[in-house]
């Protein structure tokens, strides 16, 4: 199967950290502390990791850890979103734990309750 017959057999949307930085920061960034930012399709983590950007790069491994859970079914954009998140100062063996190959839609991940905090997603 090509990459784009894949990519839409699988739903992948990617989302432009563009649309991240105009449209959906402005409107979290009050909210930052007082969630837990899950996704459940997080491709290559677009629509959360940029969320550490808006923080000091010495808050963003106590941030990710308390407040992000990343999740895909394929294995590659798992890699690409620690890869990533690494690239924002988390350190990896973190981004491994809190970016996971799942498939949310046949396993939901039911822990991401027990931290406490609404969930945003």
């Amino acid at each position: 199967m090509d990459t784009r017959r894949h990519r839409r057999w699988l739903g992948e949307h990617l989302t432009p950290t563009a649309v991240f930085d105009q449209y959906i920061l402005p409107a979290v960034q009050p909210l930052l502390r007082q969630h837990l930012w899950v996704d459940f399709f997080a491709g290559a983590g677009n629509l959360v990791l940029p969320l550490l950007r808006s923080l000091p790069p010495q808050e963003r491994p106590a941030f990710f850890e308390n407040h992000v859970r990343l999740y895909d079914v394929q294995p590659a954009m798992v890699e690409h979103a620690v890869q990533n998140a690494v690239r924002l100062g988390i350190p990896e063996p973190l981004a491994r734990r809190n970016i996971q190959p799942r498939d949310t839609l046949a396993d939901y991940p039911y822990e991401i309750f027990q931290y406490g905090l609404p969930v945003y997603h």
